[in-house]
């Protein structure tokens, strides 16, 4: 049997009992590195500053949005890539466009370029 040694009891504990205790610290978080502010071209040297700056221009920054920047970025990946491919999706907006433009266009018209759309597509 495995053990694990509680930190904040010092007793040994069955690993498949063991519970981490949850840590309640400050985070301590060291200053930035300056760098040239593309809203406003300054140089941003300091935290302080940076919340100065973005509340005085109305920006916020990147960090505060998580991780929706990247997923972003594999969405446009995946599109390019084509593996974000979706024919029905595709095929659903055609239609809806013919539709719109149905005033505009001769039912045959219609009819040949969705033939059309479609060959493209098998």
């Amino acid at each position: 049997m495995r053990y694990i040694q509680n930190p904040l009891t010092g007793k040994l504990v069955p690993a498949d009992q063991y519970v981490r205790p949850r840590m309640n610290a400050p985070a301590v978080h060291g200053e930035i590195e300056p760098f040239q502010s593309h809203v406003s071209g300054e140089v941003i040297d300091s935290r302080r500053a940076l919340r100065e700056h973005n509340k005085r221009h109305g920006v916020v920054s990147h960090a505060e949005f998580g991780n929706e920047g990247e997923k972003a970025r594999k969405a446009r990946e995946d599109f390019y890539e084509g593996r974000s491919y979706d024919t029905e999706r595709r095929v659903d907006a055609v239609k809806f466009a013919y539709e719109l433009e149905a005033d505009k266009r001769s039912q045959a018209d219609k009819k040949q370029m969705i033939e059309n759309y479609q060959k493209l597509n098998r």
